[in-house]
C-alpha cells in the first residue's frame, strides 16, 4: 500500500502514525506520481478528487493501473445524518465558511465540483467499467463526534489558519447551537457516501 500525497506536513503525520511494514509514502502530485507503468491493482481517492486536475490525473492513473486494474473515488455527503437540527446548523455553518473564502483576496485552492467526477471517469475512455453507488454506514450519535467532524473540514482549518477568529467564522455560534439541542440516547449518526467505480481497459 503506497500512501501519495504532496504536503510533507501531512506525510510526517502519516508516517508518524503508520507502524506496518507494508504501508508506505511518496510524495507527489496526482498527475506524476513516480510509479512504474501498469504497476498498481487498485487506486482510490479518499475525499480527495475535488483537488485534482481530472484530465491529467485520469492520464497518470491510466499509466499506473494494471489491465482490469481498478479506480474508487469515493466522497462523504456532509453533512452527515442525523436530525435536521443539527444539520441545519452545520450548513449554517459552512454557509459562512463558503461566505469569507469566496470573499479573499486569493483563493485558498482550486477545487473541482464532485458533481463531475462521473463525467469526466466516463469521458476519460481509459475504463470498460464506469459506476456510481451509494453506500452507508450508522453509529451512535454523540454531540462531541459531531463538532469534531464539522472542525476538522479543511476549510474551516484553512481560515483559521489564516487568522480568522471562530466568533468571525460562526464557530461559536455553532457550538452553542450544538450544545443547546437535546440528545436521545438511540439517536443514530448516518455516515452516507457516494462511490464512483472505473474498471480500467485492457
Amino acid at each position: 500500500i503506497i500512501g501519495v500525497e504532496p504536503s510533507e506536513a501531512m506525510l510526517s503525520v502519516a508516517r508518524a502514525e503508520t507502524n506496518e511494514r507494508h504501508i508506505s509514502y511518496l510524495q507527489a502530485f496526482s498527475d506524476k506520481i513516480s510509479l512504474a507503468s501498469a504497476s498498481a491493482d487498485i487506486i482510490t481517492c479518499s475525499q480527495s478528487f475535488h483537488w485534482m486536475e481530472p484530465k491529467s490525473t485520469l492520464k497518470e492513473i491510466d499509466r499506473i493501473l494494471k489491465p482490469d486494474g481498478v479506480l474508487l473515488i469515493y466522497d462523504v455527503i456532509w453533512p452527515p445524518s442525523v436530525s435536521y437540527e443539527y444539520e441545519q446548523a452545520y450548513r449554517e455553518l459552512f454557509s459562512k465558511v463558503n461566505e469569507i473564502t469566496k470573499a479573499l483576496p486569493e483563493p485558498i485552492a482550486h477545487r473541482w465540483s464532485k458533481a463531475g467526477h462521473l463525467q469526466n471517469v466516463e469521458q476519460s475512455n481509459y475504463f470498460d467499467y464506469v459506476k456510481e453507488s451509494y453506500f452507508h454506514k450508522s453509529e451512535t450519535f454523540y454531540k462531541e463526534t459531531f463538532l469534531g467532524i464539522a472542525l476538522s473540514q479543511g476549510g474551516l482549518e484553512a481560515l483559521l489558519k489564516r487568522g480568522f477568529s471562530e466568533e468571525e467564522i460562526g464557530v461559536t455560534r455553532f457550538k452553542g447551537k450544538i450544545e443547546s439541542l437535546s440528545r436521545e440516547e438511540d439517536d443514530i449518526l448516518t455516515y452516507n457516501y457516494r462511490v464512483i467505480l472505473g474498471v480500467r481497459r485492457t
